[in-house]
This record gives structure tokens, sequence and C-alpha cells, in this order.
């Protein structure tokens, strides 16, 4: 990595919430490798900390005093739809819990199985704001028969 900077965006979800969004510039011929990225920051800082998503430039845009012009940074995919095709909802839960729940939570109109809450630019409070509904949802009705 050659050049980084991590700024806050409006999450898509939550109109009170924030993302961070690292923009990265790699070195000549060096892939990003985000889920390593991710993974080192894991152990580095605190959940609500973490980078919602990873935007890859080819260079950071400046100012004329020399600073990050953040309004020249590309929007960030905060939805997850640019990202690799994942499975769909199987069963009547997994349907309930993307569709009625964490989907309406996070902004985003369809999340597949083996998505993570945090990945999608999901918060903490996010996280147990969406087991609370599930808890409520699953009192209230059995989802899988």
């Amino acid at each position: 990595m050659e050049q980084a900077a991590v700024v806050p965006v409006p999450n898509a979800g939550e109109a009170q919430e924030t993302a961070l969004v690292a923009y990265v510039v790699s070195r000549i011929g060096t892939p990003i490798d985000v889920a390593a990225m991710r993974q080192f920051l894991l152990g580095q800082l605190p959940e609500f900390m973490l980078l919602a998503r990873v935007v890859s430039v080819q260079r950071l845009p400046l100012t004329a005093s020399g600073k990050i012009n953040v309004a020249a940074l590309p929007s960030p995919d905060m939805d997850g739809s640019s990202s690799k095709a994942d499975a769909p909802p199987r069963t009547p839960t997994e349907r309930t819990m993307a569709a009625e729940i964490f989907g309406p939570l996070l902004g985003v109109e369809s999340i597949g199985v083996s998505k993570n809450l945090f990945a999608l630019g999901g918060s903490s409070l996010q996280a147990i704001q969406g087991s609370r509904a599930s808890a409520l949802l699953v009192r209230g009705r059995r989802l899988d028969r």
C-alpha cells in the first residue's frame, strides 16, 4: 500500500450513523488484499472502528493546499451491490431475517447468506437492534414451519 485515507461517510441504513471507508492507493502491480487488511485491523482496533468498505483509487485527490479533497473521492458502494454474487436466503427464517430485519436496518435491498453485517457497513448498535428484532419476530411466530 502506497497511500491510504480513512473517511467517515453516511451509512445507507441509518441517517445518524456513519461508516468508515478506506481509500487506498496500491503500489503498482500489487492488488489490495482487503481480507488480510480486515484481519489485521480486527486485532488492532475496536469493532466500531473497523472499515465498512475499502475503495481502491489510482491517486488520492488533493486540494490546492495539499490536503485530501474528500469531496472529490469516489462514492463507496455502501449497499454491497458491486461485490461478488452471494447465495440468496434459502429458508423462511433466512428470507425473513434478510428482507424484514437486516435489509431495512442496513438500507440494503438484498443480503446473501454469507454476508457480514460489518462488511456491509453495519455497526455494533445495528447488530443489537437486529438481534432484538429477530428475537421478537421468532417469539411472535414460528418461522421454519
